[in-house]
């Protein structure tokens, strides 16, 4: 399937001007100049033609930090895989920075023609002197998009909630900048659209529960569409629900308001004009979350650990979720999630830009199994309690098949080392990990 076709599949009819073919992507100064030269522009795909080996996913990612470190200021685009006629290409997103004009060895390039070109004066201009608006994507007007392509019940509940009369329901919209002259913006859409990912490439959240991160075996992968509000509400019980069973139900009532600010963190602060999802991967050993676009405002990942200035990449979408009263922490909800970690006994989160986006990681068993001498049997129940909290002797003896004797001796074994404890009594005794 030819590029273009492929592009009018998955992206706008009016995005496919802003794309470029390479014949290689070993050449990182010309790479660098397309990404440059998109990103001062308004944003766009840059593919690569030549099918990929299996080497060349670790190439392509060594090109994209060297690509990132050749743009003054640093820009990374968003690395994808596509399959094409059974074999596997590559794209890099790049989005319209909000931090242009970028330089590639000095030189200022803007798209123009379908190729990176140097940027005149009027255009150097119109981006020093602001003559050209920077809208935030979620402030973009859609006027494709219709208006019974919205919830109304939602947008109603969202009016009661914040204790809105409106005579209709388009005045609550044009009161919050969600729709302008009868046009919906893209926050309006994200927002209240029965199904906005009709409209806004990339806006679901691929959920992936592995049995087995490291081996990536996978027990189920499912995407979460609909509104934003109603993933939030999808996404924070799904994750809340199968970490209880990872580190306990009192666990994770303790972390459940600093749960809540990570998944709103993480639809609110994502970059919608990259047309990735965002990723969550459930594991034993952990909870990843990432997004496409990195931090924005100058934020490092270390500036999360102390109080920041609260900058909003979809500064509409902000606003509704600080009215629903989701946003209560602005400028130190990353604090405020470390400090619930600490005080619930977790491990703290870490962040990290990675891949052109942000990756918030939640380690629940940092460590391991503890690298002991025990017997198989031993070894089988110790993974069978890092999901299931609790057993007792009867049902341990009939998961390893063993007489009540062997079992007893199993158990007291492992809660005399250290690592199991021991609560109740007779019939009511149970072992857990310490």
């Amino acid at each position: 399937m030819p590029f273009d076709e492929i592009l009018r599949k998955i992206f706008r009819e009016e995005t496919v001007d802003q794309t470029a073919v390479l014949p290689s992507f070993r050449d990182v100064e010309r790479v660098a100049e397309h990404v440059a030269a998109l990103a001062n522009s308004r944003g766009g795909y840059l593919f690569f033609e030549p099918p990929l080996s299996p080497e060349d996913t670790h190439e392509l990612e060594a090109l994209l930090e060297e690509v990132e470190k050749t743009l003054e200021p640093p820009l990374a685009p968003l690395l994808l895989y596509f399959t094409d006629r059974e074999r596997q290409r590559a794209v890099f997103l790049v989005p319209e920075s909000m931090d242009k004009p970028h330089l590639v060895s000095g030189k200022l390039l803007i798209w123009r023609g379908g190729e990176p070109q140097p940027m005149n004066r009027s255009e150097l201009e119109g981006l020093l002197l602001g003559s050209r608006r920077r809208e935030s994507y979620d402030s973009l007007l859609r006027p494709d998009v219709p208006l019974d392509a919205l919830d109304s019940a939602l947008i109603k509940l969202f009016a009661e909630r914040t204790g809105s009369a409106p005579l209709w329901l388009g005045q609550v919209l044009e009161e919050y900048g969600l729709m302008v002259s009868g046009k919906l913006t893209n926050a309006g859409v994200i927002l209240f659209a029965r199904e906005p990912e009709a409209f806004v490439y990339g806006t679901e959240i691929e959920v992936t529960v592995f049995k087995d991160l490291e081996k990536q075996e996978i027990d189920v992968s499912y995407s979460i569409k609909g509104p934003i509000l109603k993933k939030i509400e999808i996404l924070e019980d799904t994750v809340s629900t199968y970490l209880s069973k990872i580190i306990g139900h009192e666990e994770i009532n303790c972390f459940k308001g600093a749960l809540r600010e990570i998944i709103v963190n993480a639809v609110s602060h994502r970059d919608y004009g990259f047309p990735a999802p965002t990723m969550v991967r459930l594991s034993p050993e952990s909870l990843e979350i990432w997004n496409p676009g990195k931090l924005c405002g100058g934020l490092t990942p270390q500036d999360l650990e102390k109080l920041h200035a609260p900058y909003h990449r979809n500064p509409l979408l902000a606003r509704i979720l600080r009215r629903m009263e989701m946003v209560k922490y602005p400028g130190a909800g990353t604090n405020f999630i470390l400090k619930s970690a600490d005080e619930c006994g977790l491990p703290r989160p870490t962040f990290t830009e990675v891949q052109g986006g942000f990756l918030l990681t939640l380690e629940l068993f940092a460590g391991g199994l503890p690298e002991v001498e025990v017997n198989e049997r031993q070894r089988l129940l110790l993974e069978y309690l890092r999901l299931h909290r609790e057993i007792t002797r009867k049902e341990y003896q009939e998961m390893v098949r063993v007489s009540e004797r062997t079992a007893r001796h199993d158990l007291e074994e492992l809660v005399s080392r250290g690592l199991l404890k021991k609560s109740g009594k007779g019939k009511n005794t149970r072992y857990v990990l310490p």
